[in-house]
């Protein structure tokens, strides 16, 4: 049954691309599979590749754009190919070539092809509204049957597929407060508190479009206005989630955030940027006394589980230095007792080594470098917004990465969020007419 909903992901997203469109196919099919469908539902082709219906839906349209859309070559790209080579490197080196292909594959569907369609398809005109609009309503809606999650324990995402498909869903039970972290069709809470936390972000933004477009009507769900329906289901999705490192994320991109909105945008940047530090230099003072005594002698789990993280990277530091520039794949030593690696930054420099590490800061960095010039271009204030809050999710995400490793399905959604920050461009049709006003444009020149 599986196999034939994988199939089937692909042959719909086929037709619907000559039927329509390829990014009606994006929207209309592989976004509902992407987040609403559990990620633990894969077949693996042998030799090949791992699959499950969300990159199935995607091949197409990956390789659709790839054939159709002019691509413009980026420094990002050489980084983003080096990355994905140094990530099968090991494998091959280590376990023999073919498994080193397998692991190629897999980074082609979770990583390459998420990247070509932020890249090539996201910044089309019309686009970018109609995307977050339906993914975020995906993810709203999610939210609400997560309620019963927290409520109940009870996962219906799974409860229902997992009948559906005749497997196990792979979703077990964490309770946290005499509630049960939320973790809906992510795998685990704290993934869906990196996808909520993001939404939220654009959740925002999408409200502000919604409330400043004065030639539409504002979608409404239910009779209630999306501006306002939106942006507190999906800060609900994240606070039921019970994950301080997405509530952490998330809280520091939506500072960032804020730079976007604000009329004085040189005050508010130092005013948020010197509030980061600040926080961020209490914070760690806190943690590390938080964390000062033994691990077994904690008062509480979440007082282990923060003693747990900070003793990772201690522990693992000399098999880092064992695994050399390129690192030793998921085959790296144990130490004992210590399998999870909560810690992205960690795992990269465990599995890729420092290679992979100074590769992936390079995406990052080049990101970040074209929204700041993106940000400076703007003649729209929207675009202007988007920007800055596309730098927010982006900043959340890394801040959520210290705390864990970034998994399916979080992978491609960081990965497209690279692409399409890489993408970004104003909007053509209004470009000869200024929206920001003299005193928004003189604050502005901070990206100058």
């Amino acid at each position: 049954m599986l196999l034939l909903a994988i199939i089937l992901s692909f042959i719909v997203c086929v037709w619907w691309i000559a039927a329509r469109s390829i990014t009606d196919a994006l929207i209309d099919v592989y976004l509902p599979i992407f987040v609403l469908l559990p990620v633990a539902y894969v077949v693996d082709v042998p030799h090949v590749t791992i699959i499950n219906p969300a990159t199935a839906a995607l091949l197409p349209i990956a390789l659709w754009a790839l054939i159709k859309c002019k691509w413009h070559f980026q420094r990002s790209d050489l980084w983003l190919l080096l990355f994905i080579l140094g990530e099968a490197y090991p494998y091959s080196h280590r376990l023999g070539f073919t498994v080193g292909i397998h692991v190629f594959v897999q980074s082609l569907f979770a990583i390459f092809f998420p990247y070509a369609v932020g890249k090539l398809l996201l910044e089309q005109p019309g686009i970018r509204q109609r995307f977050l609009g339906r993914m975020l309503s995906f993810l709203a809606f999610a939210a609400v049957v997560e309620v019963i999650e927290f409520r109940l324990g009870i996962n219906l995402f799974t409860n229902v597929f997992d009948r559906f498909f005749h497997r196990p869903g792979g979703i077990f039970e964490q309770i946290r407060g005499g509630f049960s972290r939320a973790q809906g069709p992510f795998g685990i809470a704290i993934t869906a508190g990196l996808f909520f936390g993001s939404a939220w972000i654009f959740g925002l933004w999408l409200a502000y479009v919604d409330k400043s477009d004065k030639h539409s009507p504002e979608p409404r769900f239910f009779g209630i206005r999306r501006s306002f329906l939106l942006p507190w289901l999906l800060l609900s999705g994240l606070v039921m989630t019970l994950s301080r490192g997405p509530w952490m994320g998330a809280a520091i991109g939506f500072a960032i955030s804020r730079i976007g909105y604000a009329k004085r945008v040189r005050f508010t940047a130092i005013i948020v940027l010197s509030t980061i530090v600040v926080a961020g230099s209490a914070g760690y003072a806190y943690f590390d006394a938080y964390t000062s005594v033994d691990y077994w002698s904690a008062q509480t789990y979440e007082q282990q589980t923060a003693i747990y993280r900070k003793e990772l990277v201690h522990a693992y530091e000399p098999i880092v230095q064992e695994g050399g520039l390129f690192g030793w794949g998921e085959q790296f030593p144990r130490v004992g007792g210590q399998s999870s690696i909560d810690n992205e930054f960690l795992w990269l420099r465990l599995t890729q080594g420092p290679f992979g590490l100074w590769m992936f800061c390079l995406i990052v960095g080049e990101a970040a470098l074209a929204l700041i010039k993106t940000a400076r271009k703007s003649y729209l204030k929207s675009d202007f917004t988007f920007a800055i809050s596309m730098l927010g999710v982006l900043c959340g995400m890394l801040a959520t990465l210290l705390t864990v490793s970034l998994g399916v399905p979080a992978l491609q959604l960081f990965f497209l969020c690279i692409g399409w920050s890489l993408s970004m461009r104003r909007t053509e049709e209004t470009k000869a007419t200024p929206v920001l006003d003299q005193t928004e444009q003189n604050y502005v020149k901070i990206f100058a």
